[in-house]
């Protein structure tokens, strides 16, 4: 079964910047109450929509290969060859091209935390996939008692540059209702 809006805004839960270990160890005693945990928590009314809640871009990370920059081969024997090479600052934007080569890595802004008995899906949203956005390997799904941010290949397989940056809300997260908890 997939939670409605008003289901999932019953289980969400906002907790400060988890960046210590007693944040993180609060969110784990949250997912076990069997609530969802998004932080930082962005006004609800923006991101709540009728199925799902949607989520923003944090970091973009513009990998050495392919396409952007020079072409090397990627060698699973040299790690050196799978680095990314820089991201994008908060303000700045990058314009992905309709170039089957190209892809980002983007992270999201928020830290998730997904109780037991939960799966999310995570997708593009439909405004942005209209256009061609879409995730690398979708459908992308968190399992329940996912603890952080998610970080997924993108591409644009529509026919324009798609101009992206941090903040944007690109992602779509849906929830589904487990027949049974797992233990986690």
């Amino acid at each position: 079964m997939i939670l409605s809006g008003k289901e999932i805004l019953e289980r969400l839960t906002m907790v400060a910047p988890v960046s210590t270990p007693a944040g993180l160890e609060r969110v784990k005693e949250l997912i076990n109450e069997g609530k969802v945990v998004v932080s930082p928590f962005p006004d609800i009314s923006k991101i709540l929509k009728v199925f799902s809640l949607e989520l923003e871009i944090g970091k973009i990370k513009i990998p050495e290969s392919p396409g952007f920059l020079k072409e090397i081969c990627i060698d699973f024997s040299r790690p050196e060859t799978l680095k990314e090479k820089f991201e994008i600052s908060d303000k700045e934007q990058v314009f992905l091209h309709p170039n089957p080569r190209d892809f980002l890595r983007v992270e999201t802004r928020q830290f998730l935390g997904i109780p037991a008995d939960l799966v999310a899906q995570i997708g593009i949203g439909s405004k942005f996939a209209t256009h061609g956005l879409e995730i690398i390997g979708e459908p992308a799904y968190l399992l329940p008692g996912f603890v952080g941010k998610v970080d997924l290949n993108i591409k644009n397989s529509g026919n324009r540059p798609i101009a992206l940056s941090p903040g944007l809300p690109i992602f779509q997260l849906v929830f589904e209702l487990l027949s049974s908890p797992l233990n986690i």
